[in-house]
């Protein structure tokens, strides 16, 4: 927008540092959408406390409901604590190595029946809860970050 000429200037207001917690959630997107109570996405929306709120749903349905994790990252008083376990190592390890993603690609071309499934496995695996850190830290996880990725709609 800048060199567009309709944004001049900008300032920066800045925070001191905090710490979050993390708390990722297997849930269904049917579920998430239709609850009512606190467990709603308005809810967890609307909080103040909470600084980041992401949902990975499996687009593919198995029966009748798609899977979804809930990643919900709050601010926490307490220092750091717990640890995103030994599958983010294993997953960096596996990321760093250039052969896995033509690997991947060309494993579930051979076979695109079993991507519903490997996508519910592979949410699954995510699960855990009870990860603090400070905030510049959560988005940061590696190797994974530099994996490229598509999306077709």
């Amino acid at each position: 927008m800048g060199c567009m000429c309709l944004i001049y200037s900008y300032t920066l207001e800045i925070m001191p540092g905090y710490f979050l917690e993390e708390s990722r959630v297997l849930d269904t997107w049917e579920g998430l959408t239709t609850r009512v109570g606190d467990d709603t996405l308005s809810k967890w929306l609307t909080n103040p406390k909470v600084r980041h709120f992401e949902v990975d749903i499996n687009p593919y349905a198995i029966g009748g409901y798609h899977a979804c994790i809930k990643v919900i990252r709050k601010e926490h008083d307490l220092p750091t604590e717990g640890s995103r376990g030994i599958e983010n190592w294993i997953s960096g390890i596996l990321a760093s190595c250039p052969v896995t993603d033509w690997a991947v690609v060309h494993f579930l071309n051979w076979l695109p029946s079993i991507c519903p499934t490997m996508i519910s496995s592979a949410l699954k695996t995510l699960v855990d809860s009870g990860y603090v850190d400070k905030s510049y830290k959560f988005m940061n996880i590696g190797a994974v970050d530099n994996v490229k990725a598509m999306g077709l709609i």
